[in-house]
């Protein structure tokens, strides 16, 4: 069975201020639906993409009982990433931002291209239309930035980084780094940018391919 979340804000889920919304608020939306899961027999396999990713490292540390990590290109803890000077971090906005802090412009095909050169012109379509009007916390980001501690000897379950070989947010030597971390395994998907390795049908389709065997080989029955 696959459950997937909306954070608050996100997707399906309520409209929220985002002048507040920090990540300890989406690690709670997380811990909120793994629970009922856990409570009908196990603990789930957490997947998280790019922030989700962190949001995920940060509930398996404080959930013992959790399955197994599949981190997509994820937002790197402390212990990679290093942590921000507080004085770099003095001119660094809390305000809500939209897609265009990360190259994704509304309405805007060519100007987004460079973002997700590998993504068909439908692909990136759909990614201007589910990302219309969107906003994200500054306050999650600018924590973010600053660097949240995921120690590894936290995390005991078996891990999985997956990202692409041309993703200008983290790049591969970011994501063996991350694998590295909590002992885990690192997939690099060809030619795959940031938003392809959960858009583009063809790398989807391989990664999807490559976490079925990481599912039977790592994650018991």
């Amino acid at each position: 069975m696959t459950n997937v979340l909306d954070l608050r804000g996100h997707g399906l889920s309520l409209p929220m201020d985002f002048t507040t919304v920090t990540m300890e608020d989406y690690v709670a939306d997380l811990d909120s639906v793994t629970s009922q899961i856990a409570a009908l027999g196990r603990h789930p396999v957490i997947v998280g993409w790019s922030m989700g990713g962190l949001v995920a490292m940060i509930h398996a540390s404080r959930h013992t009982d959790t399955s197994g990590l599949v981190l997509l290109s994820p937002s790197p803890p402390m212990e990679v990433q290093g942590r921000t000077p507080a004085s770099q971090m003095a001119g660094f906005s809390i305000e809500p931002y939209g897609p265009e802090a990360y190259g994704i412009f509304s309405g805007d095909l060519e100007a987004s291209r460079a973002a997700a050169p590998d993504l068909t012109d439908a692909e990136l379509a759909q990614v201007l239309e589910q990302s219309k009007g969107a906003l994200e916390s500054g306050v999650a980001r600018r924590e973010r930035r600053r660097g949240m501690s995921v120690p590894a000897a936290d995390v005991h379950c078996p891990v999985l980084v997956m990202g692409g070989a041309n993703d200008s947010n983290f790049s591969p030597e970011t994501n063996q780094k991350v694998a590295d971390h909590f002992g885990g395994e690192c997939v690099v998907l060809p030619d795959a940018s940031h938003l392809g390795i959960v858009y583009h049908g063809p790398t989807v389709a391989d990664a999807a391919l490559k976490l079925d065997t990481w599912l039977r080989r790592k994650i018991s029955k």
